[in-house]
């Protein structure tokens, strides 16, 4: 029952489940069931960060630069798009991460309602070179919503300050929305 929380494609991002805290930018559910249910079984110390706060959720805004300590897995499962400052976002996941980094996020001018961004191999490969990343896994899916995504797992190798590049292209998707759930 409790695999049966989280996607199979999500897992497949996640693999190997080695890691023993995360957090989670978005608050996840699968049926009304949240992520936090299948790690609590793990025994994975789990915080998912929502401005929307529920579930348990951190009601922090990931646009704002966050004091958190940090975990070993940060998994953004469909979040950072809908974040208008795409850099304190970015170095947010950065500053969160001591070991890995998933991004299971919409393609470039694929999904022009969905979020304010779209994300392509380009930006995934700079940013993992510009912060020494190891690139675990990098490939596109077509998820279960039918939707194309990028899907990434970064390692730290080094611990770097964050770096980010105004040169590097992100779509905007003009008709975004903050898909934010208030229930």
């Amino acid at each position: 029952m409790t695999t049966e929380i989280i996607p199979a494609e999500v897992l497949k991002l996640l693999e190997p489940i080695g890691f023993l805290s995360m957090y989670d930018l978005g608050n996840k559910k699968t049926n009304g069931i949240p992520y936090r249910d299948f790690f609590a079984k793990k025994k994975i110390v789990y915080d998912s960060i929502d401005l929307n706060g529920l579930d348990g959720s951190l009601p922090l805004d990931l646009s704002s630069e966050l004091n958190l300590p940090p975990r070993e897995m940060v998994a953004n499962i469909g979040t950072s798009e809908h974040v208008l400052n795409q850099k304190i976002c970015f170095q947010n996941i950065h500053n969160l991460s001591s070991g890995r980094m998933t991004h299971w996020v919409p393609m470039e001018k694929r999904h022009p309602t969905h979020g304010f961004f779209g994300y392509s191999f380009d930006f995934f490969i700079n940013l993992a070179s510009a912060n020494k990343y190891e690139i675990e896994k990098l490939y596109a899916e077509l998820s279960f919503k039918g939707w194309y995504l990028i899907c990434c797992s970064f390692k730290k190798t080094v611990p770097t300050s964050f770096v980010w590049s105004e040169a590097w292209h992100l779509s905007c998707n003009p008709c975004g929305d903050w898909g934010v759930s208030l229930h």
